[in-house]
């Protein structure tokens, strides 16, 4: 787990981290292509920008002020389609290549399997802070990779004939994922605080 290697950052608090890692330990990301190996740098990643990234979540489920707590928001608030779809358009996430429905579709993605929140109920509508950063993995790899759908193969789609292939034809998450949030996300998105 990446997160056993974090170590503070400057002027972050033991609590801080402690949750950071609490929330990576929610993210659902076994299923993305290449996991194991981002997942350290991806970790680093998000552990840096998570202060903006928790603002972000928090604008866009519509929480006033400055933002709470990670603990209070990993299970108790959710980000709608609809918030989401706003999120999209703010960030010019979306282009010829990258259309609306695969936004839809890595919020759904992060989604299913869905986390139980903290009063014991599967989320049914919305995404949690943990599902949140999923989603925006999951947007950067596919807008990163057009041609690779999310529910299908390598092979499916012609691309590769076996994983080393794969490897040399698609951009990795760690290659696809900072760019991301430091030229759309973290630039255009709307934030508490």
């Amino acid at each position: 787990d990446a997160s056993l290697s974090c170590q503070p950052l400057k002027g972050e608090s033991a609590e801080d981290l402690q949750q950071f890692v609490y929330c990576w330990s929610c993210i659902k990301m076994a299923d993305m292509h290449g996991f194991p190996t981002f997942e350290e740098k991806v970790c680093s990643v998000l552990h840096t920008n998570f202060k903006a990234l928790l603002k972000i979540f928090a604008h866009y489920t519509g929480i006033e002020g400055n933002a709470h707590s990670p603990f209070s928001l990993i299970g108790s608030r959710e980000l709608s389609m609809e918030r989401w779809m706003e999120l999209i358009k703010a960030c010019n996430i979306t282009n010829r290549t990258f259309a609306q429905h695969r936004a839809v579709n890595a919020f759904n993605s992060a989604r299913s399997g869905s986390l139980v929140n903290l009063s014991g109920v599967a989320n049914e509508t919305g995404i949690t802070l943990p599902e949140f950063l999923s989603a925006l993995m999951r947007l950067a790899l596919w807008r990163a990779n057009p041609l690779f759908a999310e529910s299908r193969s390598i092979a499916e789609i012609g691309l590769a004939k076996s994983e080393a292939q794969a490897e040399a034809i698609l951009v990795p998450l760690t290659d696809c994922f900072p760019p991301l949030l430091a030229e759309n996300i973290l630039p255009n998105a709307k934030r508490v605080g």
